[in-house]
Parts: structure tokens; sequence; C-alpha cells
């Protein structure tokens, strides 16, 4: 049987909005997993294994997600530890585009969570209205 895990990762610093984790966090994770055995594969190897029905046993691919500058010390622990990963890159931002889902982030740190959930619950379709 085939184990396969894929940790995705958004801002790696210590606070940030929506899913961050510090450095150090990072590194011990990754560490914990080359310590269980796990062969890290980028996304593309993932698919070109599976094809192959080549997968190592223990299949780790890691992810980061939105292009976010604080990944850049992510490229530096992986590179010290010689693993390899996917950077997956919202490319509206290369035009000075912010994504909707970042300003959604952005607006739950500054403003929380409790103050945008009238205007939210307003623009949901009725299915939703009890959620």
């Amino acid at each position: 049987m085939v184990e396969i895990i894929t940790p995705a990762y958004h801002y790696i610093q210590d606070i940030a909005p929506g899913i961050n984790t510090s450095p150090e966090q990072l590194e011990a994770d990754i560490r914990s997993l080359i310590d269980r055995g796990f062969t890290f594969l980028t996304a593309s190897e993932v698919v070109t294994a599976y094809k192959n029905d080549d997968l190592p046993s223990k299949t780790a691919m890691l992810s980061f997600d939105d292009g976010l500058k604080s990944q850049y010390s992510a490229a530096r622990i992986l590179e010290k530890l010689g693993i390899r990963a996917t950077y997956f890159v919202i490319t509206s931002t290369f035009d000075g585009k912010f994504p909707p889902v970042m300003a959604l982030q952005f607006l739950i740190q500054q403003l929380g969570a409790e103050s945008l959930h009238p205007i939210i619950q307003d623009l949901l379709p009725p299915a939703y209205a009890k959620l």
C-alpha cells in the first residue's frame, strides 16, 4: 500500500492572515517526514510515478500556494535539506492584481471574522443561510 501526503503551505512566517507556518515549524515538519522515511516528489513527478505504477511506498508532495514573498525562506530550507517542492503561483500578481482570496484574508486579519460575518452572510445564496 502506498501512503501519499500532500502538505500545502501558504505564509511562511510567524504571524500572517490565513494559513501560516513559521520557518522553524516548516523545517521541523520536513525533518519529521524525512525521519519517517518519506520520499519527496514534485507534483509532476507524482503524476509520472503514478502513471508508471512506480510511486514510493511513502510519498510526500510539498506545495507552496499563491507564490507569496514569505515562501523564499521555504526555498532556503528546502535547499538546505535537499528537498524539492512544487510552487503554485497566482499569476495575476505579476500584473499587480491581488487575488480576491488574499484580500479576504487581509480583511479578516484587520477587521476580525466576527465583524465580517453579517456582510458575508447577506451575500450567500439562501441554501447557505443557515451555515
